[in-house]
């Protein structure tokens, strides 16, 4: 606990004004001074020697005049990577691969996201995973953090969302809020709940199938209570879930006609196909 504290002291006067610089090293014991973070912060320094800028734990001074001027560095990127995420040169070199964009972003920028991811409650390893994340620009992640903060959820299992721009993000969250009346929990809770997944894998579920929370949701339980009648699984209807999209009598008439070829088991593309198929 204490040595990322000191790590962090470390880094906010070593991004000072240069006369703190050398009052630090001074004050620095020999082991500190040869420790591999305050050489790498050392550096970095010089290289922004005309720019005052400090990481997330601090006031920020000029930081749009920087992200707009200072050309990123990749081997700054890297290291720096290296040392939020707890990643060794291989599991970096990897990230960078997955995610290139990360490449157009500087120090400062990827920082600044981490940290506000953090305080956002998202854990670490959850960033590994989704290191496109640090790829965002400016304040565009943390306006989308606070977008989603209103749902007071688990923002780990929110991570799907990020990936819609800021107003596809708010209507969404407008629709969970919405029209839940006596239910005890928002609209997502809900169906996770219904559909027996978890709220991560229905997150990323409703970015593809945009319409799901537009539909009002005593109209999705009277759906899937007569999918469940013919018993079609939650697990067909979350590889399928186009039929909730038509209405009740056309579900529970069309998994009749199903029922009336003979067949046992009710398929969810029965409900979408033309007529003339189930016929066959």
């Amino acid at each position: 606990m204490a040595r990322p504290i000191v790590q962090r002291m470390i880094i906010n006067l070593l991004l000072k004004p240069q006369p703190q610089l050398q009052l630090l090293k001074l004050a620095l014991p020999s082991h500190l001074k040869e420790h591999s973070l305050v050489r790498f912060i050392s550096q970095n320094r010089q290289l922004h020697k005309d720019v005052d800028v400090l990481d997330h734990t601090c006031e920020v001074s000029n930081y749009d005049a920087y992200l707009m001027n200072y050309k990123p560095v990749v081997r700054i990127m890297v290291q720096t990577l290296k040392e939020i995420l707890d990643t060794t040169s291989i599991e970096t070199n990897k990230i960078i691969a997955d995610n290139p964009q990360l490449k157009k972003r500087t120090r400062a920028n990827i920082l600044n996201n981490y940290y506000n991811l953090i305080d956002a409650g998202v854990q670490k390893s959850t960033i590994v995973k989704n290191a496109w994340l640090l790829a965002h620009e400016n304040n565009r992640l943390k306006d989308k953090l606070d977008c989603i903060k209103v749902l007071n959820m688990n923002n780990d299992q929110l991570i799907p969302w990020l990936r819609l721009t800021q107003e596809e993000l708010a209507n969404f969250v407008l629709y969970t809020q919405n029209d839940m009346g006596p239910y005890t929990y928002n609209k997502i809770e809900h169906l996770a709940h219904r559909l027996e997944c978890s709220i991560e894998k229905l997150c990323k579920l409703t970015v593809r199938y945009t319409f799901l929370l537009k539909i009002p949701i005593s109209y999705i339980d009277k759906k899937l209570n007569i999918l469940h009648e013919y018993d079609v699984s939650n697990k067909h209807i979350l590889k399928d879930l186009w039929v909730l999209r038509y209405s009740e009598n056309h579900i529970r008439h069309r998994c009749e006609l199903y029922k009336d070829t003979g067949n046992l088991e009710v398929k969810t593309w029965a409900i979408r196909c033309p007529l003339r198929v189930i016929a066959r």
